[in-house]
């Protein structure tokens, strides 16, 4: 791929439309592989499917170097009303369920130390069905919301986008957002907030939504509801068509897509913090909010995902045009390699607390601390 940096005309974003088709490897892998091991047995090339994704996506970053171009106000609204980036996220839900279906019915007849590794490898793939929801979701028409609630269910986050749109992104990075991970909290620790927080707040955004309406939490209305029927009914005929031994893998496999958005969290807002103002109401939020990474080929399989600075200050703008911003904290990787390093918490520390410390200049108020920690990390690395 050329350095886009020495192009002054629009031939990068013709031709960057046709690199997004890169996530379609999302479903295409696990298919593919769920083939290989029906013919063969060999239930152990799950396991590579891990490899490809934290460390295969990783060396293509290096190769292909990073995107920092802009779309200017001409271009910008070109490609907003291209209707190739709508059709790619609707086309790509179906491939994710049979890949999905494909690795569950090759999987459970598998010895458990196999199925390990094929859960994992489908947490790995619903971070990639998790992209394509998160953009559906922030659309207004009915066809891309229900393409949202389609997707989502595949792993069972029913209240994703209610809590996404109507909480983290309203209190992202304060100490009141349940998503938003503190400096000095490991993703474990994280977790067991996280996974609770969002779902009370979910339950309670929804249930004043519709007690506005008139409505009860039970009404066909309940967006959470709707997800979950979708959930319930496709689940439902896998475990029809494949038998009972399908159920606990179903629900292991939920756990995996829950755990996986959870370290796509984590890493998000790491540490970052919002100031409050005179009159006891947090500053709106800026690019530097949250942490970006410009890497090319993970964010073509991410969707842009990983602009997450313009995502946050700008929630409505499409993928395919979100935008670089400068003096913003900045990833050292793309978020696959990220989430494998956050699992290891003294690696984490040892790769972001230094480039927090940095980004904040050492200003101990401008850090989301876990508030257990804050006075011993305060003290370590004598902040003021």
């Amino acid at each position: 791929m050329s350095d886009p940096t020495t192009e002054a005309d629009g031939s990068w974003f013709e031709r960057k439309k046709y690199y997004y088709l890169a996530t379609i490897i999302g479903p295409c892998l696990p298919l593919a592989t769920a083939w290989y091991v029906y013919q063969t047995s060999h239930g152990f090339i799950f396991w590579g499917m891990l490899a490809i994704f934290y460390f295969g996506i990783a060396l293509l970053d290096l190769l292909t170097g990073k995107d920092t171009i802009n779309p200017n106000s001409e271009q910008q609204q070109q490609l907003q009303n291209n209707g190739f980036y709508n059709a790619l996220l609707l086309a790509v839900i179906p491939l994710y369920w049979l890949a999905f279906a494909a690795v569950t019915y090759v999987a459970i007849s598998l010895p458990w130390y196999h199925q390990l590794g094929a859960l994992i490898g489908l947490g790995a793939m619903f971070a990639g069905v998790f992209c394509v929801s998160h953009e559906l979701g922030h659309r207004t028409t009915p066809l891309l919301r229900w393409g949202a609630k389609a997707s989502i269910a595949m792993f069972g986050y029913c209240h994703f986008h209610i809590e996404h749109n109507r909480g983290h992104h309203v209190h992202v990075s304060t100490p009141e957002d349940p998503a938003s991970s503190r400096m000095g909290e490991n993703i474990y620790q994280f977790a067991r907030r996280e996974l609770p927080g969002t779902f009370k707040r979910a339950m309670q955004l929804e249930t004043l939504r519709l007690q506005r309406l008139g409505l009860n939490f039970w009404s066909w209305k309940n967006d959470i509801l709707q997800t979950a029927m979708i959930t319930l009914v496709i689940h439902g005929v896998m475990i029809a068509s494949f038998g009972w031994s399908t159920l606990p893998f179903l629900i292991a496999a939920c756990a995996m897509g829950y755990f996986q958005l959870t370290m796509a969290n984590y890493l998000e807002h790491y540490g970052l913090l919002r100031q409050k103002k005179e009159n006891g109401r947090y500053e709106k939020c800026q690019p530097q909010h949250s942490w970006n990474c410009n890497n090319k080929f993970s964010n073509y399989l991410t969707l842009q995902l990983q602009r997450h600075s313009d995502h946050h200050a700008n929630a409505t703008r499409e993928y395919q045009i979100l935008r670089d911003h400068q003096q913003v904290p900045l990833l050292p990787a793309g978020y696959p390699l990220m989430m494998f390093i956050s699992i290891i918490p003294p690696l984490w520390r040892r790769v972001m607390d230094k480039r927090l410390l940095a980004f904040v200049k050492h200003d101990g108020k401008r850090i989301n601390f876990d508030p257990q920690k804050k006075q011993q990390l305060m003290l370590h690395y004598q902040l003021h």
